[in-house]
């Protein structure tokens, strides 16, 4: 309910009804040529049984069925969509075009057109909605980094201190790429006593790991979000509306630093999922606006005084003003 890219293919956004928006935003046409092909794969399968084709029916199958449930397979998936559409849905047909003979030269140059104009078709019906959705999605600074974030990034990095320390343990050198295998691996990790963690949500640890080199208190395998039966973690941290507890929190994690952008502040019903509580953050409010001829009665939902005094809120939108122990020290463009 929380990581989009673990969600059904064939469930939409809210997950409340069935949907092939994401699919047609994935393939658009080639989707309907791959299942033309698919069947056309299986007949050929069923009447020759030959194993290379019985492999790819398998294996067809296989990858839709992972698609279907988690649209993170979709990447692999694409590989089959070509094939079946290719192989086994447009090729067919251009054979059967080629295979006509015509006995008059102007049949000849007529079966010639129309298989050029047919593959034409086809590519303006694929790349076109496949160009503008990328001009309309594209970003320049890369994939889901604004220049802001990643200027963030980069200011964390230059003006906080190191967690390694002024010395590196000379058993220790993160920049070798080699990480000594400890003796006790159960053992919880012997970080240096200048060693620290940046409080986040878990989307974002592995950009503070890479880009900033900081230690993030979560990331994107959902370590950290809760941790000892909801007593502490990013999303009781984020949604707590006691400062003595959420500083409590930060103490058990390590954490020195937060980071907060938009979308995290507008997510308190997500990290709220994570500790079974989902409820009380907003509320709907009546209002009644008069138009010239008419007056509607409208339902606008608002934030719920119990979203406005917890820790995501106070720190993002007021800037942490009136807090005992936490000072806003930098603020994006």
């Amino acid at each position: 309910r929380t990581v989009s890219e673990v969600r059904s293919s064939l469930l939409n956004m809210t997950g409340s009804g069935l949907t092939i928006e994401h699919l047609w935003y994935t393939y658009f046409w080639s989707a309907p040529l791959a299942i033309l092909g698919l069947g056309h794969l299986g007949y050929r399968a069923y009447k020759n049984a030959r194993p290379a084709e019985v492999l790819l029916l398998i294996w067809s199958i296989a990858m839709i069925l992972a698609a279907i449930a988690q649209c993170r397979f979709n990447y692999y998936l694409a590989i089959n969509i070509a094939i079946l559409g290719g192989c086994y849905a447009i090729s067919p047909f251009i054979s059967f075009l080629s295979s006509l003979k015509p006995k008059q030269k102007f049949r000849l140059r007529l079966q010639k057109i129309v298989i050029y104009t047919s593959l034409s078709i086809f590519a303006l019906l694929i790349v076109d909605p496949i160009l503008m959705l990328l001009m309309d999605k594209i970003i320049p600074s890369g994939a889901q980094i604004s220049r802001q974030r990643y200027d963030t990034y980069m200011w964390l990095k230059k003006h906080t201190p190191d967690p390694q320390g002024k010395v590196i343990r000379k058993d220790f050198d993160y920049t070798s790429g080699y990480y000594p295998i400890p003796k006790n691996p159960n053992a919880p990790y012997d970080y240096p006593k200048s060693a620290y963690g940046v409080m986040s949500w878990w989307d974002l640890g592995h950009q503070i790991t890479y880009i900033a080199e900081r230690i993030p208190n979560t990331n994107p395998f959902q370590l950290g979000i809760v941790e000892k039966n909801g007593g502490y973690g990013a999303a009781p941290f984020f949604t707590s509306t006691d400062e003595e507890k959420a500083v409590k929190n930060l103490d058990k994690l390590g954490s020195r630093y937060i980071l907060i952008d938009y979308g995290m502040a507008i997510n308190i019903h997500g990290m709220g999922v994570w500790i079974n509580e989902t409820k009380g953050w907003d509320k709907t409010t009546k209002i009644t606006q008069s138009l010239p001829g008419k007056t509607y009665n409208l339902k606008i939902p608002m934030d719920a005084e119990k979203f406005k005094r917890s820790m995501l809120s106070r720190l993002f939108y007021e800037d942490a003003d009136r807090f005992k122990h936490f000072r806003l020290i930098h603020e994006s463009d």
